[in-house]
């Protein structure tokens, strides 16, 4: 082509040596060294001609191909820059025009196949051609494809046992992709993740999203999160399934980028799709708080219910939630971080997802440090001694979270979680001897603890749904459900003479409990961020809490809103308060947070007294006032003991390695009891996340096991006892609800 343009300038060279014959005098030249100087003219002009091509003639575009490992050219493959989105052609061949704001050219890769290295190149200056080699993939080839979902790792150092867990399953699951949905976290965290999490380390094709802390000083916001992983939206296809990725709108620094410049690239993308190709969209947080209100499912003006959208993946809130709009069909779907628990303490996991042309079909969780799920587990006595004595086991069928069994006069009722399909979703009731009398399907998981009368059993499932039960037949008496947000609702109700109090932020309610009908509902404070601090019922005083936010008391009765407290880390906080009489025997609120234990002013959330603790003490373990002690669990030394009048710290009873990890920003090794202890005659009992159940006797001296049991899953709820004190009700996280005889005054 160059040879041909040459050739067609000639025309132009024969001008330009009868310019410079009518202008020797002026460039000094003597006619008869015209001549023998036309043909270094022509040379030195075709020259100049030649240096000119790139910037006049091909200026205006980008060029290159894509080929499979063989060099065969690849038609039809999306290539981008980022705004404008092209395919190539029966050469393989692309060309793109030129524009200045671009800073990559990439791929949207085509099922079956994956990027020899990188799926994006960077533009260079004066760098024209770009070529990508395809090599085939069949892990993404079929129909269905599996692939793997992990959410604000937050790592910048330390081990990666999870990472172990992960690169395990790999190995005996092939998935077309992972996909790690934001908050990498600053600068050091980027460099880390980008050894670690990586096509390199894990074998498969690995993508990464833009989170609101992976915008970090430079330039711009993403110049770092650009500089190790390239463009921050992009695309690629995998199954019947065409994936986007799109960038956090903001964060810690300003980005470069604004939603109207994605959503037009998006619109360029998505325009390139055969109709009715199924889309799934990662981004690191949702594009509505509002889950169950379709009308707001719009991504800036794009109105996603349009685009054959499936499913919106994301992470931000550390919660495990899904929740599957059934007017549109859209799933919502965040997952707890792989590395810690998350804000509602969900275990450290990653989720594994398969798609098919329909969208998600299955969601399996996947516990980072735990290969343990829902199954009958053995019993075994460590330590023999005549406090408990086992009677029986049944196992519920999911996992089991921070409910404590509900004993009644006909059994014991708990309730389920399914955190991925959502099908084993239920309130069960067990008889005396862990036969199932009756199972009633929810919509959703719960995990917080249920709430009873004499009549009715209570149950708010992680998308606000509140459910009134026959305690009798499991009968549905009545159903509100206030709306879905993305933070998990891990608030217990809590029940008092014919009101039931739920949920959280501007969903909390007081109904009738006969009818269902709202007494108020409070629209004084948003919603925040999910909490396992249940409701707490002080006089007329209701107590609510919001992690990060405050402590909230409540009128009961007309739901005004009393006082918000937020001081010296009580909103860095997961139990509920309890009540407590401070060393002038006044009536007060005992909290315990993640670095103090603290009293609070009932009547107006003033500080009483605040001592720092140097155990975390941020779990769901409420504070149990025992005589002149105040025993709770941590999240590193086991259950802990604190004098009940200066709050000082005493001693603690060690429990073993985690099998599960739960709390929120609390990475390996931990000894963590997330379950309120229990008083039982002259001892506590309490579960622990190493699978054991402990009976101890507490002195001020020091607390001494007298029994410790295998369960052999992970414990996060409390005990609970049957209405004459003489069988003791403990679930656990495998889904088994245990039952054992209490002996008499045991010691």
């Amino acid at each position: 082509m160059i040879k041909l343009m040459i050739k067609f300038s000639f025309w132009k060279t024969e001008i330009f040596l009868f310019f410079l014959k009518f202008c020797s005098v002026k460039w000094s030249l003597p006619e008869q060294n015209f001549v023998e100087n036309r043909n270094r003219v022509r040379v030195l002009f075709n020259i100049f001609l030649f240096l000119m091509i790139p910037t006049s003639v091909f200026a205006d575009d980008w060029c290159g191909t894509v080929t499979g490992a063989e060099k065969e050219p690849l038609a039809g493959v999306c290539v981008s820059d980022g705004l404008n989105v092209t395919k190539t052609d029966v050469n393989g061949a692309f060309r793109l025009k030129i524009r200045e704001e671009a800073r990559f050219l990439f791929v949207s890769t085509p099922a079956g196949f994956r990027v020899k290295g990188e799926f994006y190149q960077r533009i260079m200056p004066q760098q024209m051609e770009y070529h990508f080699v395809l090599e085939p993939w069949a892990a993404s080839a079929g129909k269905t494809v599996r692939f793997i979902q992990i959410s604000d790792v937050e790592q910048q150092e330390g081990e990666l046992s999870w990472l172990e867990t992960i690169q395990k399953y790999l190995r005996e699951n092939p998935c077309a992709f992972l996909i790690s949905t934001g908050d990498i976290c600053y600068r050091k965290g980027l460099e880390f993740n980008a050894k670690h999490v990586s096509q390199e380390a894990l074998g498969v094709p690995v993508y990464h999203t833009v989170g609101n802390h992976d915008l970090v000083s430079g330039k711009y916001g993403e110049e770092c999160y650009e500089s190790l992983f390239g463009p921050s939206w992009y695309s690629f296809n995998a199954g019947t399934v065409h994936f986007v990725v799109t960038p956090m709108p903001g964060g810690d620094r300003r980005p470069s980028y604004t939603t109207d410049q994605i959503i037009q690239w998006m619109k360029n993308d998505l325009a390139q799709l055969k109709p009715d190709t199924p889309v799934i969209m990662f981004q690191h947080t949702t594009p509505t708080k509002r889950l169950s209100v379709p009308e707001t499912y719009f991504y800036g003006n794009l109105d996603l219910k349009k685009i054959n959208l499936k499913a919106w993946l994301f992470g931000h809130y550390h919660t495990s939630i899904f929740y599957t709009d059934p007017e549109s069909g859209i799933t919502f779907g965040s997952v707890a971080p792989p590395n810690k628990g998350g804000i509602d303490h969900s275990p450290a996991s990653f989720y594994v997802y398969t798609a098919d042309s329909a969208g998600i079909q299955t969601i399996e969780t996947r516990n980072s440090f735990w290969s343990g799920q829902a199954f009958p587990a053995p019993i075994s006595v460590f330590q023999e001694a005549t406090c408990l004595t086992h009677l029986w086991s049944a196992n519920a069928g999911a996992n089991i979270f921070f409910g404590e069994p509900i004993s009644c006069e006909t059994g014991v009722i708990v309730a389920t979680a399914d955190d991925g399909n959502r099908a084993n979703c239920a309130v069960i009731s067990f008889d005396e001897k862990g036969g199932v009398r009756w199972k009633t399907s929810v919509s959703n998981s719960v995990k917080c603890a249920l709430a009873a009368d004499a009549h009715r059993v209570y149950a708010v499932d992680q998308a606000g749904s509140v459910y009134s039960l026959d305690i009798h037949t499991g009968k549905i008496l009545w159903r509100d459900d206030p709306g879905a947000q993305p933070v998990s609702m891990m608030v217990a109700p809590v029940v008092k003479d014919g009101v039931l109090y739920a949920g959280q932020g501007k969903t909390l309610t007081a109904y009738d409990t006969q009818t269902g009908q709202y007494l108020w509902r409070n629209l004084s404070r948003d919603d925040g961020e999910g909490t396992t601090a249940r409701l707490r019922m002080m006089g007329d005083i209701l107590l609510a809490s919001s992690n990060w936010r405050a402590l909230y008391a409540y009128d009961a009765k007309t739901g005004k809103l009393l006082w918000r407290a937020a001081h010296d880390h009580l909103r860095f906080r997961s139990s509920a308060p309890v009540p407590f009489k401070d060393k002038d025997g006044k009536d007060c609120i005992l909290v315990s947070n993640n670095k103090a234990c603290q009293t609070v002013n009932l009547q107006n959330g003033s500080l009483i007294q605040s001592v720092t603790a140097a155990q975390n003490l941020q779990t769901a373990s409420s504070p149990l006032v025992f005589e002149n002690l105040i025993l709770v669990g941590s999240a590193d030394f086991g259950l802990c003991a604190y004098d009940a009048q200066t709050l000082e710290f005493l001693w603690n009873v060690k429990t073993e390695k985690n099998l599960i990890y739960t709390v929120p920003y609390v990475v390996p090794v931990q000894a963590s009891v997330e379950a309120t202890p229990m008083r039982v005659g002259k001892n506590v009992i309490f579960g622990a996340l190493d699978g054991n159940l402990y009976v101890v006797a507490p002195s001020r001296q020091e607390g001494k096991i007298l029994q410790k049991i295998a369960l052999g899953a992970p414990v996060l709820s409390a005990v609970s006892l049957s209405e004459d004190g003489n069988v003791l009700y403990v679930s656990d996280f495998g889904g088994n609800v245990h039952a054992f005889l209490v002996n008499s005054d045991p010691q």
